[in-house]
């Protein structure tokens, strides 16, 4: 065998291996393709759509017919979908768009389960911009549908409970600046009959007023007020011994000739020996 016959018959059995190996990448390729879990599909120019792989049999559950893009979509897409896909696909071929990246909608496969889908597509044109194919993939989002989906409900229950905390957190500082307006000093108490004639009194009274306990029991309280807040009071106490208490301010008279505006509260107190009234001044400390 001559030097000629030996290279051309190396060339040929390396040519017969490149053909094996690529026999065995195009079945590869081909088993991938076939076995495919995404939609595989080609819109061809009249506008038919084409499934490629067995796999949309396999997710769908629809016969692998071809039929126009329009049927298809009728027959696949669920209906609140269907306009956006339609539109999206002639909007595509009149701006000459090369690809379509992303775009979400909803199937509804042929046992009445609504499949989550995104698209991916290359759209090519001849050099007049007229439309010839589209080569795409419907790719199953379902899963992570659902999850961007409780994503969004977790953070607009979080809005809500900010919204609940920041409500609360008014309702606090509110709550805290009316106790600031009316909290009281320590109490400035008197226990008398119904005509006013008082028989005990708490130490701040005595501390206030410069008497003594013995000077102020059996003293009529009307005594200790200026002269523009005796009628206030004896209406107060009059409206207590009927069961109604109600706030209103007078002048209390302290040392000398010294008055502090006081809100006062009267309370009936009643037993089975006697009714008395427990007569409340109250120094209001404004914030």
């Amino acid at each position: 065998m001559g030097e000629k016959e030996e290279d051309l018959l190396r060339r040929i059995d390396g040519l017969e291996r490149e053909l094996a190996a690529s026999r065995e990448k195009a079945s590869r390729l081909e088993n991938l393709f076939e076995n495919s879990p995404d939609i595989l599909y080609y819109i061809n120019s009249e506008g038919n759509f084409i499934p490629l792989n067995d796999g949309t049999v396999d997710v769908l559950g629809y016969p692998n017919d071809d039929l126009r893009l329009e049927k298809y979509v009728a027959k696949v897409v669920h209906p609140e979908d269907r306009e956006k896909v339609i539109k999206s696909f002639y909007d595509c071929v009149a701006a000459q768009t090369p690809f379509v990246k992303g775009l979400t909608f909803r199937i509804v496969k042929n046992s009445g389960e609504v499949m989550w889908a995104e698209l991916y597509s290359r759209m090519n044109y001849d050099e007049n911009g007229k439309f010839l194919e589209e080569v795409g993939i419907l790719r199953d989002v379902s899963e992570r549908r659902k999850m961007e989906e409780r994503l969004i409900s977790l953070n607009r229950n979080l809005e809500r409970a900010n919204e609940e905390l920041q409500a609360a957190y008014r309702w606090l500082r509110e709550s805290n600046d009316y106790l600031k307006a009316y909290r009281y000093e320590e109490d400035i108490g008197f226990l008398v009959d119904s005509d006013g004639l008082v028989e005990w009194c708490s130490e701040k009274v005595i501390s206030f007023t410069k008497k003594t306990r013995t000077a102020l029991i059996g003293s009529c309280l009307t005594e200790l007020l200026a002269e523009d807040s005796i009628e206030a009071l004896k209406k107060g106490l009059r409206q207590a011994a009927k069961g109604i208490t109600e706030l209103f301010p007078v002048r209390l008279k302290g040392q000398g000739e010294n008055t502090a505006i006081m809100d006062v509260k009267v309370t009936r107190l009643t037993s089975r020996q006697a009714k008395r009234l427990w007569v409340l001044f109250q120094k209001p400390i404004q914030s």
